[in-house]
């Protein structure tokens, strides 16, 4: 409760619940509508008009009919009471100024993450933090972002990798999602139940390049089973390389939440592969040594202890 003394004379403290009970039967011309308005009881409207008036000394209004009228002495308050309300919110505003996080947060995401998944984490953490300015670096390496994190370029970077080991930088798996080959709709293995992994060979693939973790995992695989495409289309750019298998120039393997909504609309087909379970997780890293920010402890809180660990 905000209080204010007016003067030595009245000893008197005002509530400013009180005083917005005031305005609101002045606005709205009775004490039931006033009741009404401000979602309260009428008693407790009557009891506020009660002890605002005991606090300042004279009757602020007079009740005809089912009416509220104000006196000549509530006319002369109401002013001030427009200014007590002023005042307060403005003081209300200059707190919450103060006690807001200013800084800046700088990101490093790999493109898919940054593409599907951050949005809405970055939207959740600058409706709680606006005068945080949000720097987001997009589609590097990861190996240049640990090189980066252990420099102190960047304050969290978010990857697709398998677990590493490296003591100065602090880890955790955010969400897990299951990568599938793709196709076009029209494609011939496209209507088949269930494909073998070696129906893949000689096959046209189209992957992203050589950074990403799951390209390197599924070539493995490929390796593996001694399956070699037919030709191989490089491209550094995960919404390219879908438009690249809806038009028909070959196959891909992709995070599911990647492409939920295609595969929803029937632009792309994921194939059922026996025997085939591949999955990629999203990694938060950060540098146990340095001395975070405030923006930069709140975006890992966030991260760490709201985002589920295994989203599949």
């Amino acid at each position: 409760m905000l209080s204010i003394s007016f003067s030595d004379s009245f000893k008197a403290m005002i509530d400013l619940k009180h005083v917005k009970t005031f305005l609101a039967i002045q606005q709205r011309g009775s004490f039931s509508a006033a009741a009404d308005w401000l979602d309260i009881a009428q008693p407790t409207v009557s009891l506020h008009i009660k002890s605002l008036e005991k606090s300042l000394g004279y009757p602020l209004f007079e009740r005809i009919g089912k009416g509220a009228v104000m006196t000549p002495a509530g006319t002369r308050f109401l002013l001030s009471a427009q200014e007590l309300i002023r005042l307060a919110t403005e003081a209300q505003t200059i707190t919450a100024e103060q006690q807001a996080i200013h800084g800046e947060l700088k990101l490093c995401v790999v493109q898919s993450i940054c593409t599907y998944k951050m949005p809405p984490l970055l939207q959740k953490f600058q409706s709680k933090h606006p005068a945080v300015r949000l720097q987001v670096t997009v589609n590097r390496p990861s190996t240049y972002m640990l090189q980066q994190l252990r420099t102190g370029d960047f304050d969290a970077a978010i990857v697709l990798e398998a677990p590493f080991d490296i003591p100065s930088l602090g880890s955790k798996p955010l969400w897990s999602d299951q990568l599938q080959v793709v196709v076009h709709p029209h494609h011939h293995l496209a209507q088949k139940s269930t494909v073998k992994l070696a129906q893949l060979a000689h096959e046209a693939m189209i992957f992203p390049d050589w950074s990403a973790h799951y390209r390197r995992v599924f070539e493995r695989r490929l390796q593996e089973q001694e399956i070699v495409p037919k030709t191989i289309l490089e491209i550094d750019n995960m919404e390219s390389i879908k438009q690249c298998v809806m038009i028909g120039m070959g196959l891909a393997i992709l995070p599911r939440y990647a492409i939920e909504q295609e595969v929803s609309n029937g632009l792309l087909i994921p194939l059922s592969i026996e025997g085939f379970k591949l999955s990629v997780t999203a990694q938060l890293i950060w540098h146990k040594e340095k001395i975070m920010n405030q923006p930069a402890k709140e975006f890992i809180d966030m991260m760490v202890n709201r985002v589920p660990s295994n989203k599949n």
